[in-house]
């Protein structure tokens, strides 16, 4: 200390209000609430400083520690002199930590203040464990309050005043490592509305539990869009918006004029390979589950895109070269060379070219249905794991038959489009092996994914994931020979049952990409009106035969002809009644 003040050290002494000064930018405190000042000035009008000032001596008087609210408040009430507590300090920090430690002790610091003057005393040249132990708090009090600095200072309102709660920081600072503008994109969507109203709104519980998959959920309100140059991989991505090489763009450029599509509205599906590639980047971030994917980096995404499109144009081109090889590209109304050129090939080369097409065929359609059940999987475990339990979802649940053959439903779907169900090994012809699970492993793997529910709405949601997998799974992804023989069991004997397979379509239909569920929807629509156009002819017959068995003495041949058919339409052509009638014609 600097003989100049000569002032004690130590003890409580009277001084007057002129000789006290507050540090510029020193008060860890960066606001203060207008009640509680008021309520202080009031108590010190009526009763004086009761509490003495921290200060230490600086120049020709004292600089204040701890306790600018109360000289505040002895000005306002006009009191001239304020009891003080005289201290040496620290030059690094000034009497710093004093003051940390006198606002902690009455809870007067948010976590933002506390974590702003913890960061000043290590810029003073603690530690946190310093600053720890000259506060008498824990060191991980420490480092978690100087954890929240790293978040944007457009969140630093909410922290303080409590909006976003201490445990939500952790998980926050983890998102914003890995982007810019993903924990403010957090915070916007807690709470706010969820485009699907089966979805209850997230909550900071969600965040905690997997940060990934609260940016991943379909939700709308400001702030939610994902930030630029983040993606989320189970989206289709606008491929001309990104920035693409000169050839790469070139590429796609003759891809679409080869499909007469525009360059401009060209997207692209992550598959597996692109997915695996960006996992290998270290750009593809996964939710808890797995099941879904952030994918951050526009150079990343461009750099799949390019992939793609050189694959796709490659497809493009071996398809038009097959097309011209086999004359497909001839004029059609050339009927006369068609003619001579069939009827010079023989019935062997004609088998062999029906037995190629056929393998090309089922290999075209096996790699669609790979590629249909892979983004299934990802539609499914996205947008159906957890669902409010309403009357159509509770009539699903109980007549959909997943406890009397859940081994048989998981073999029917989940195997095929539930990520990491099945196996992958390459082999000596470098072609990779694929390996489904078979029934009973499906079975296991379904019990194990049911048993990860904790909440009414999750156990649903992941039954309700079981059923949609074994209604909109293409078995055409494996041989014949290594399909299921399985299907979904809709019991017969609940009033609603004959309702249960359309309230599934149109659950799914809401919930899924349109593409996904269409094919299945279709055939029902077709089945339904088939089975319409035989009700009916079934009651056209029982009305013409009716008819008829009321005088069959007065039937012309015609008549009778049309009668014995109508039996068999009726009836059956090996039923008792069926004979009966037949005679009796």
């Amino acid at each position: 200390m600097s003989e100049q003040h000569q002032t004690a050290v130590g003890g409580v002494r009277v001084v007057a209000l002129s000789r006290i000064t507050p540090g510029e930018d020193f008060n860890p405190r960066t606001g203060r609430d207008p009640d509680r000042f008021a309520q202080l000035v009031a108590s010190v009008k009526a009763d004086g400083v009761l509490q003495p000032l921290l200060v230490t001596p600086e120049g020709d008087g004292f600089r204040i520690v701890a306790g600018e609210g109360r000289w505040l408040a002895a000005g306002e009430a006009g009191q001239t002199v304020v009891p003080v507590h005289v201290v040496d300090v620290d030059e690094r920090t000034g009497g710093l930590e004093l003051a940390m430690a006198e606002n902690l002790a009455r809870q007067d610091l948010d976590p933002v203040q506390e974590a702003h003057g913890y960061d000043r005393l290590r810029a003073a040249g603690l530690t946190k464990k310093g600053i720890a132990e000259r506060l008498g708090i824990a060191q991980k009090r420490v480092t978690e309050r100087l954890e929240l600095l790293k978040l944007p200072e457009a969140l630093h309102p909410q922290i303080a005043s409590g909006q976003v709660p201490p445990a939500a920081i952790k998980p926050l600072v983890a998102l914003e490592r890995i982007h810019a503008g993903l924990a403010e994109c957090a915070v916007a969507r807690i709470d706010a509305p969820s485009t699907r109203s089966w979805e209850e709104p997230l909550t900071w519980a969600d965040l905690v539990a997997d940060p990934v998959n609260v940016l991943l959920a379909s939700v709308d309100g400001a702030g939610c869009e994902l930030p630029a140059g983040v993606y989320d991989a189970s989206e289709a991505v606008n491929v001309a918006g990104l920035p693409l090489s000169d050839a790469a763009r070139e590429q796609l450029t003759e891809v679409c004029e080869l499909l007469g599509h525009d360059p401009a509205e060209a997207t692209m599906q992550l598959g597996r390979e692109a997915l695996e590639r960006a996992t290998a980047l270290k750009a593809a971030h996964a939710t808890k589950s797995g099941w879904a994917h952030l994918i951050v980096g526009e150079d990343v995404m461009a750099e799949l895109a390019a992939d793609h499109v050189a694959a796709v144009l490659k497809q493009v081109r071996e398809r038009a070269d097959q097309a011209a090889a086999a004359g497909l590209d001839r004029d059609p109304g050339d009927a006369s060379d068609a003619a001579d050129e069939s009827d010079a090939v023989s019935v062997e080369e004609q088998a062999k070219a029906k037995r190629r097409a056929e393998r090309e065929q089922d290999e075209h359609d096996r790699k669609a249905a790979v590629a249909h059940n892979g983004e299934l999987g990802s539609a499914i475990l996205k947008h159906l794991p957890r669902l409010k339990v309403d009357a159509d979802v509770l009539k699903i649940l109980t007549t959909a038959d997943l406890a009397g053959d859940l081994d048989g439903v998981a073999a029917r779907g989940a195997r095929y489009c539930f990520p990491g169900w099945a196996t992958e090994t390459a082999q000596k012809n470098g072609k990779v092996k694929v390996t489904h699970v078979d029934k009973a492993q499906a079975g296991a793997r379904a019990r194990e994914f049911l048993a990860g529910a904790g909440t009414m709405a999750e156990i649903a949601g992941r039954l309700v994931c079981l059923i949609a997998a074994a209604r909109y799974a293409d078995e055409r992804c494996v041989a014949r020979s290594n399909r299921s023989f399985s299907s979904l069991t809709i019991r017969v004997d609940l009033p609603y049952s004959e309702q249960v397979v359309d309230l599934i379509d149109e659950l799914c239909a809401q919930r899924l990409p349109e593409h996904l569920t269409a094919p299945v929807r279709e055939a029902r629509r077709e089945q339904r009106e088939a089975l319409a156009t035989h009700e009916a002819e079934l009651a056209a017959a029982r009305e013409r035969l009716d008819s008829a068995l009321a005088d069959p003495d007065a039937l012309s041949d015609e008549q009778r002809e049309q009668a014995l058919a109508d039996v068999d339409t009726v009836y059956g052509r090996y039923s008792l009644d069926g004979h009966r009638l037949r005679k009796q014609l």
